[in-house]
């Protein structure tokens, strides 16, 4: 499998994608160290579908897993967390939709 990051500047490491990839078929991974993404550990709140929801201080993370890829949306105040969820998840539709 590839591994590439099309957006953003995330600054994870190769081993925290396959990381997040894997806590999505085993949420247990996440509960056990948190969701990690450029080296920030996110608490994980829950997961439902294709979705994973982490929380860290007033922000989050709200990742929606494709066919192909993950989205990863990572907010802060004055950011709401169900407006993060609704452009993730927007996206992640979209990409669904298009086949991807």
């Amino acid at each position: 499998s590839t591994q590439s990051t099309w957006g953003g500047n995330l600054n994870f490491t190769p081993q925290e994608g396959k990381n997040i990839a894997a806590g999505f078929g085993n949420n247990s991974l996440f509960q056990s160290g948190g969701i990690v993404i450029g080296g920030n550990k996110f608490m994980f709140l829950r997961s439902q579908d294709h979705t994973v929801i982490g929380k860290k201080g007033q922000g989050g993370v709200h990742l929606s897993k494709t066919g192909k890829a993950i989205i990863i949306g990572i907010y802060d105040t004055p950011t709401i967390p169900s407006e993060a969820a609704i452009v993730v998840e927007k996206l992640a539709d979209y990409l669904i939709g298009v086949g991807y």
